[in-house]
């Protein structure tokens, strides 16, 4: 049975920011399964704005771009143990906005809007009778402010307001780019927890980021400029020691998690 389950906005999300916490629970034996939420293909009728245009153009493939991101999370998932599904709902970029136009990048970091409230509860509805009741919910705390991300994160509180135990993961790369008053301010009321990664996991991790290769494009451009944020951010998170950090609503968790062997 699968006890950590991971709420990914896109097929990359849950990787970059936990892909060494999935490669401790494979090396321990344990399943994790990634839910992507947004892994529809472009709905049929819409009609590319210059976003997609460019986000198409920039990430190297001009067609079928969700396909293509779902294969690399195939790859990615396989390299750290770990299974993977994916819902049906389209990427912000490819949802007409409430006055019909077409989303352009600032639609990105827009506010929710009646339609996105609408997406929380089908998401909601869509995923709560797959996870196990025991199950340890994995969900993005919102760092970076991507309407995707404030979606899933909406989801992730409805079902902590169920009882369900759900911990918070920071996003990446935006968590490394955020200043320490925005994190402090995401994360006020919280507590951290701290999952120590060895060389070993903290590797593996950056080899299934790079599995992702439209987004390497997007994001970075450069694989290796990849490499040096994830391990200089897991350092600093882990004040020297390769680390990710999630964050729970428990007063006191049983402390960091030691490096397993690897």
């Amino acid at each position: 049975m699968t006890l950590d389950v991971y709420l990914s906005p896109h097929f990359d999300d849950a990787v970059l920011s936990c892909g060494g916490a999935i490669a401790r629970a494979s090396d321990a034996g344990a399943d994790s399964l990634v839910m992507t939420t947004f892994g529809g293909a472009m709905p049929d009728g819409f009609v590319p704005g210059s976003l997609v245009r460019s986000l198409h153009a920039r990430s190297g493939v001009l067609t079928n771009l969700v396909a293509e991101r779902g294969r690399e999370d195939e790859v990615a998932l396989r390299l750290l143990g770990a299974s993977g599904t994916f819902l049906d709902y389209p990427v912000a970029s490819y949802r007409v906005l409430p006055d019909g136009r077409a989303p352009d990048s600032r639609a990105l970091w827009r506010d929710l809007n009646p339609d996105d409230e609408r997406l929380v509860w089908a998401i909601l509805a869509d995923v709560a009778p797959r996870i196990a009741a025991e199950a340890t919910i994995h969900a993005p705390i919102g760092l970076g402010g991507h309407v995707d991300h404030r979606i899933v994160r909406r989801v992730g509180q409805a079902l902590a307001d169920q009882g369900r135990r759900v911990v918070w993961y920071e996003d990446l790369p935006y968590a490394a780019r955020s200043s320490r008053r925005v994190l402090a301010d995401t994360t006020a009321n919280l507590s951290p927890v701290l999952r120590l990664l060895s060389s070993d996991q903290l590797a593996r991790k950056v080899r299934a980021v790079a599995a992702y290769s439209t987004q390497v494009r997007l994001i970075w451009g450069w694989q290796f400029l990849m490499a040096w944020e994830l391990r200089r951010y897991a350092r600093r998170v882990g004040g020297g020691t390769p680390a990710e950090r999630e964050w729970t609503h428990a007063r006191r968790e049983s402390g960091p998690v030691t490096p397993s062997p690897g």
